[in-house]
């Protein structure tokens, strides 16, 4: 059987349901979305793409990791294997797309930290930008970038 292996960028859109099974095997799952985006030059703006979401498993280590640092609007990025779960509900016959992780990481594009002092919530991306000295400008929804 061959598999369909995947890398996924978007975002948590709940938090993450973490439980630990009979066995003593611990899984983790959330489900993404990933939003395509694309600047209309005649609108002067970014607009929203299609829209793909996904339902991910984290199994054992990755599990622990996942549930420990990532909450519900997290940008990540995720890889694993495609599949797709076929159900009924409600009389109707329904698939989802389902990615069994290797791997889930932050999307440190778009990350945010909160201060260990309780301070606001820094873009990581701006911090790094401002103690770089370059200056920057803001992108609706994608966060900073350098101008040349």
């Amino acid at each position: 059987m061959y598999e369909t292996s995947v890398t996924l960028v978007g975002r948590i859109t709940g938090e993450v349901d973490h439980r630990m099974l009979p066995d003593g095997t611990e899984l983790a799952k959330f489900r993404m979305v990933s939003t395509s985006r694309r600047y209309d030059r005649q609108r002067d703006q970014w607009v929203d793409g299609d829209s793909l979401y996904v339902n991910v498993d984290c199994w054992k280590r990755l599990a622990d990791g996942v549930a420990r640092t990532l909450h519900k609007g997290d940008p990540v990025v995720v890889t694993g294997q495609l599949t797709v779960h076929e159900f009924e509900w409600e009389g109707a016959k329904r698939k989802e797309l389902q990615v069994r992780a290797r791997s889930v990481g932050p999307d440190l594009q778009f990350w945010r930290e909160q201060s260990q002092s309780g301070g606001e919530v820094v873009n990581l991306r701006d911090k790094a930008l401002r103690d770089e000295g370059v200056p920057a400008v803001l992108e609706p929804r994608l966060g900073l970038h350098s101008v040349s």
